[in-house]
């Protein structure tokens, strides 16, 4: 992208307004980086936490789902939701 005279993007409508602002106050050394932003890095102990947390609800909802599996006909609820087609219909 550097050195080319054309740039095409995606863009959601949200955005739009903040890009459109940065093109028209540029003086000549816009970015691609500038329009999309940094993301801050989080830290080790972030990182951490944010793994075990995930790792945590993971477990509960397997848990809960052999739960019901276990105690209830899955299975017929499902198909009362979504009833299967044969495709002979």
């Amino acid at each position: 992208m550097n050195g080319s005279s054309i740039v095409v993007g995606v863009v959601g409508r949200g955005h739009l307004q903040g890009i459109v602002q940065e093109i028209i106050h540029d003086k000549g050394e816009l970015r691609f980086r500038d329009l999309v932003g940094v993301r801050e890095s989080k830290s080790a102990k972030e990182q951490v936490y944010s793994l075990v947390l995930e790792i945590s609800i993971g477990i509960i909802l397997w848990f809960a789902w052999d739960y019901l599996c276990t105690n209830y006909d899955v299975n017929a609820f499902f198909l009362h939701i979504l009833p299967y087609s044969t495709g002979s219909e």
